[in-house]
């Protein structure tokens, strides 16, 4: 479930994107086309894994959130201030 870091050939670790879980798209885990947004950076923590920090465009702090946590629904995510 947690263990979705893979390491690929050069023995750094990548995010697999392949989750059944994750629902990617516009609306979903980024703003539709068009829509005024701006960008909020987020850190991820993971159950088994090291947190990262990552910068989103969305239309607020609680839609940020929304499409944080549509990307990587087992983590926790928080606003970096």
């Amino acid at each position: 479930m947690f263990n979705k870091l893979q390491p690929n050939r050069a023995g750094a670790f990548t995010w697999r994107d392949d989750d059944p879980n994750s629902s990617i798209g516009d609306g979903l885990s980024r703003p539709k086309a068009g829509v005024r947004s701006k960008l909020y950076k987020l850190r991820i923590e993971f159950e088994t894994a090291m947190p990262m920090i990552v910068e989103l465009q969305a239309e607020s702090k609680t839609r940020a959130v929304k499409y944080a946590k549509a990307r990587w629904p087992q983590s926790m995510v928080s606003i970096c201030e």
